[in-house]
């Protein structure tokens, strides 16, 4: 199902996101979850008026640039270290 594709949507499971490495891997999954959002909002507008597929070919070379995820992965580490979970999530008591 994924194909030659980075992303699937399974239907009663979930998303499925690969990438090149790790920081490719959570700028695509965070900037799709912004995007889901934002679609999810535009719909209670009203009927949508999707991109072509020219204008979004042209639109992911323009998003999807590796300076963007080297700077946006800075910025999610800087907000750990600044909410002190530098070293991960502390272990639960449950």
């Amino acid at each position: 199902a994924l194909g030659n594709r980075k992303v699937v949507l399974i239907r009663n499971h979930g998303v499925l996101v690969t990438g090149k490495d790790i920081p490719w891997l959570v700028y695509t999954t965070l900037t799709l979850e912004r995007a889901i959002m934002i679609q999810a909002l535009a719909q209670t507008l009203g009927t949508l008026d999707p991109f072509s597929e020219e204008t979004a070919a042209r639109l992911f070379h323009e998003k999807y640039r590796d300076e963007f995820t080297e700077g946006y992965w800075d910025y999610l580490i800087r907000k750990l270290k600044n909410a002190g979970l530098a070293g991960g999530l502390p272990e639960s008591n449950v």
